[in-house]
């Protein structure tokens, strides 16, 4: 019980410096980029995010495989090292800001708050994430178990899938800046979510193959829409709020995805794997419905800044 009470703690550690870290390098990328080169700074993030998730859990099951498992996680581990270090090669130096009154946690939190819902574009956004997000983990949660139990795969199996899944997500980033520009961003968002919320009704019908082409494409969809929602805020939100902004969201956002994988799990008991894939495939439908009917739908392209008018 030890071990297991270790590892349940390494893993919390592990997502709350998740959480800090995907705040942080939010805010830290309009440092390092002009306006203009948001877009395409973000797509090569998320490019590499989506590489990196193609080839880590082959490595990982290959060291695995040779070397036991204790050896995945101190490689994971140590990658950490090695972002530090690069981290630290970065010579350009975000200026300083002014100095101001010192105001708690949780007050920063309810002004991002309050101004996220005062404004119609980022309040869609985050109402959609927190709906998707608790469909998508409820989804995950199991794949790997109706992978293994009700299609019979076997962990090497597994694994291929899984990477094969995370192609989408390359692919994604190599053509989103395209996309973006032939049809504008606001209109490229819509096509990801359209491309990722039905495909989630695929997945679970009979056969790996259905799994792999439906699971690339949602994740095709949400690589596409992270690289576009992420620049649209870095543009529009206001710079010295930026930050509280995108905490207040993260708490509203990754709020639901422990709700999703515990609904999962409980779904998953009552009514099967395969049928609760399919129900949270229909609240990730039923959720495109927030964007859809949102002051969202009749742009081409998301507002760069507060108050300006688009179409």
């Amino acid at each position: 019980m030890t071990g297991v009470s270790h590892l349940l703690g390494a893993a919390l550690a592990a997502g709350t410096a998740k959480v800090f870290f995907s705040v942080a390098y939010r805010s830290y990328l309009r440092a390092l980029v002009e306006r203009e080169q948001l877009l395409a700074a973000n797509t090569r993030l998320q490019g590499s995010e989506a590489v990196a998730q193609v080839g880590g859990p082959g490595l990982t099951g290959l060291l695995a495989g040779v070397f036991g498992p204790v050896s995945g996680v101190l490689v994971d581990a140590v990658s950490f090292g090695v972002s530090a270090l690069c981290l630290r090669g970065i010579r350009q130096r975000e200026a300083k800001p002014v100095a101001a009154p010192r105001v708690r946690l949780r007050t920063q939190v309810a002004a991002g708050l309050r101004f996220v819902a005062g404004d119609w574009y980022l309040r869609t956004l985050v109402a959609f994430g927190a709906v998707s997000n608790l469909a998508l983990n409820g989804y995950t949660s199991i794949q790997v178990v109706y992978l293994a139990c009700d299609l019979g795969a076997g962990v090497g199996t597994i694994g291929v899938v899984l990477a094969l899944v995370e192609v989408g997500g390359v692919v994604a980033a190599l053509l989103i800046g395209r996309l973006a520009t032939r049809f504008g961003t606001a209109r490229a968002f819509l096509l990801c979510e359209a491309l990722a919320s039905p495909a989630m009704l695929i997945g679970p019908l009979d056969g790996l193959g259905f799994f792999v082409v439906a699971g690339a494409a949602v994740c095709a969809g949400l690589v596409g829409s992270n690289v576009l929602t992420g620049t649209f805020r870095q543009r529009y939100c206001p710079p010295e709020l930026f930050g509280r902004i995108t905490a207040s969201s993260a708490v509203v956002n990754y709020s639901t995805i422990p709700l999703g994988g515990v609904l999962g799990g409980i779904l998953g008991q009552a009514l099967g794997v395969r049928e609760t894939m399919f129900v949270m495939g229909a609240v990730q439908l039923a959720a495109l419905a927030i964007p859809v009917f949102s002051p969202l739908r009749p742009l081409r392209d998301f507002p760069q800044r507060q108050g300006e008018r688009v179409g």
